[in-house]
């Protein structure tokens, strides 16, 4: 799992995805296969990525609060499974063999123009490893 602030996929109005970072992403998958999630900010919006079409990598953006939400392109690519601009936050359950997660929606406000339930989980999903 990496970490870090700006998005290599993002379908942000207010900051997009960076094609370099990706690649240097990309380089580290293919170097180690249990590589397999990346988290990043920088865009106020939540958004996972299909890792079928991001090099087997499963992008997060959840950089849901510290200021207003961000807005989203008005297309949704195809590599974006599932996307909301409104505030939320991500909740990890990390085990020897699962990486299980839950995006948690947050409280109305900040500029959302999406819409859920503040505490519902708005999006799960986990990854197995390898073998």
């Amino acid at each position: 799992m990496t970490w870090g602030h700006r998005p290599p996929y993002s379908s942000g109005s207010d900051h997009g995805g960076d094609s370099t970072l990706a690649g240097h992403l990309r380089n580290l998958r293919t170097r180690h296969s249990k590589y397999a999630l990346n988290l990043s900010a920088h865009s106020h919006h939540y958004e996972r990525s299909d890792p079928a079409q991001t090099d087997g990598l499963v992008h997060i953006v959840g950089g849901g609060g510290g200021a207003t939400q961000g807005g989203l392109s008005s297309t949704q690519p195809s590599w974006s499974i599932y996307r909301i601009n409104h505030l939320q936050h991500l909740r990890l359950h990390i085990t020897a063999n699962t990486i299980e997660a839950f995006a948690v929606c947050g409280p109305a406000g900040a500029g959302a123009t999406d819409t859920c339930t503040q505490g519902a989980i708005i999006d799960t999903w986990s990854i197995l490893a390898p073998g």
